[in-house]
């Protein structure tokens, strides 16, 4: 049988077997209990804490090397989440985002691990059971068990353990519901499993000055497990009750909770339990503090019910790289390629030297027929630049003569505007914001563009209180044709060199203005 040291590590002691683990059984060796002395912290003095524990334990005649941990129930944080329908690839990485949402600590200072839970009647999503305990406090562990010269190899909960205990002793069917209670002095651990799945657990401190009363906040706490168990899960009903301790210390317990619960209640001794012996002479305090130790080492001979580990948690599946193998694969593909396609070229030799002939005449002539194909080509190219040349459009000339039509720079501010080529009749599109101070200085900016050959689409024209100076908004997209532009500026020129051989000038001054003026708009 192997050596197995198995700890139930708690803030003030630590509680301990010595084991040999075969498959399916246990043998207990040496039990202990050690409290950590006043002086000493192990969170802040890993090294004295280590060479403490490793003087405690030789003084015992321990010396295993391989170490075991499990966390009691205060110890850890275990909640229920409600995840929605995923594979199981995807499971892990869903947990650990639900889990960032509900801890109060961020997710690098945690360790945790999660129990997927059965699929429950009614509920089209996946039930999960997540563990998590700060990352310091395994840290600790293991700095300690190191500076002792031990190894951490597994790092558990005690629900489970006792979980794994209770399933080596009893024949509970997978539909079954079974409740388990461990008292350790005044503290008190509550869990529930349906077949080999724990789902949930709760622990308590006893505050009674009595028994009785202790006994009262007992069944108060079972009490009240059931109904935060039934708001997940719905009516659960109890089919068996385990006790965790030695029959004539737990008496008391085991009849109120047969009057409780109307269901059976045994009670179960973690080193005189099936699949357990003891060879100890010597077992310090209550029996059920070492259901936690031959729970988890039990775990290790013959796991019976789903565990979590802290060292080891549940993680998406690695991909099998098989990058080489494929390459392995593709170099043989390509070797026997090569080989077919040098006898099919051997074959082919003297076909194409056949061929080569005919090839060379038949060359010349299509060389002549690529001559005149390019002239034609040439030909085309010209034909159609030529066009091109005659139907673009020219933006400087119809920008001109928006920026000239504005009335006013005084009354009207551009705020953008965009310039758009398409096809057809009117193969140019201005379009922009403009802002103006009266409803009519728009109708006239409309007017004077339409005068000046644009095709001016109607726009809705709003009111912005806010802006007590240019209130007046409208969305401006005007079309234009090159040859009505250019025919209405004739018109225009000719009708100003009849009036005033100045105004052409000014009205370029206006148009400047209007385009500073639209640029300190925007």
């Amino acid at each position: 049988m192997a050596d197995l040291l198995a700890i139930d590590w708690g803030h003030e002691q630590l509680c301990g077997v010595d084991a040999g683990a075969g498959k399916g059984n246990a043998r207990a060796e040496k039990c202990f209990v050690l409290t950590w002395p006043d002086e000493m912290n192990p969170v802040e003095q890993p090294d004295e804490a280590g060479a403490w524990l490793k003087a405690q334990l030789e003084e015992q005649g321990i010396s295993t090397k391989q170490v075991v941990v499990t966390l009691p129930r205060e110890s850890t944080i275990v909640r229920h989440l409600e995840l929605p329908e995923v594979p199981d690839d995807e499971l892990p990485d869903l947990v650990r985002f639900q889990a960032t949402t509900k801890s109060s600590l961020p997710l690098d200072q945690l360790l945790l691990d999660y129990l997927p839970l059965p699929q429950r009647v009614g509920y089209e999503g996946r039930d999960v059971l997540l563990a998590t305990v700060p990352k310091k406090l395994s840290t600790t562990i293991q700095q300690v068990l190191g500076a002792a010269g031990m190894e951490l190899t597994a790092l558990g909960i005690t629900p489970i353990a006792i979980g794994e205990l209770v399933h080596h002793a009893s024949t509970s069917k997978d539909d079954e519901t079974v409740l388990m209670l461990a008292r350790h002095g005044q503290r008190v651990e509550i869990s529930v499993m349906r077949g080999k799945h724990l789902h949930f657990s709760h622990s308590a401190q006893l505050h009674g000055d009595s028994e009785t009363r202790n006994l009262q906040t007992i069944l108060s706490e079972v009490s009240r497990s059931l109904v935060a168990l039934q708001k997940v899960f719905g009516s659960t009903e109890i089919s068996h009750a385990w006790v965790v301790g030695r029959e004539e210390d737990n008496q008391s317990l085991v009849d109120a909770l047969k009057e409780r619960l109307s269901s059976e209640v045994s009670v179960i001794d973690p080193l005189s339990t099936t699949g357990v012996t003891s060879s100890a002479s010597d077992v310090p305090g209550d029996r059920s503090l070492y259901a936690g130790p031959i729970g988890m080492i039990l775990s290790r001979t013959d796991n019976l019910v789903d565990a979590v580990d802290f060292l080891n948690p549940r993680k998406k599946a690695v991909k099998r790289d098989t990058r080489k193998v494929n390459a392995a694969i593709s170099a043989a593909a390509i070797v026997v390629l090569c080989i077919i396609g040098y006898s099919f070229r051997s074959s082919k030799i003297g076909d194409l030297d056949a061929e080569i002939g005919g090839l060379q005449e038949r060359d010349a002539e299509l060389k002549e027929l690529l001559e005149l194909e390019s002239s034609k080509e040439a030909l085309t190219t010209s034909e159609e630049y030529n066009d091109w040349e005659a139907t673009r459009v020219r933006w400087r000339n119809p920008v001109t003569e928006i920026v000239t039509s504005i009335p006013s720079t005084d009354d009207l501010l551009f705020s953008e505007m965009r310039l758009e080529s398409k096809s057809g009749e009117f193969p140019g599109i201005v379009s922009g914001t403009v802002h103006a101070k009266a409803r009519y200085h728009v109708e006239s900016l409309q007017r004077e563009l339409s005068d000046a050959g644009f095709r001016v689409k109607p726009n809705q024209i709003t009111y912005d209180a806010d802006d007590g100076e240019f209130p007046y908004r409208f969305r401006l997209d005007v079309d234009f044709s090159p040859t009505a532009v250019a025919k209405a500026a004739e018109a225009e020129e000719s009708k100003d060199a009849e009036t005033d051989s100045s105004a052409p000038r000014t009205r370029q001054r206006v148009g400047d203005r209007a385009a500073v003026a639209g640029e300190e708009r925007s």
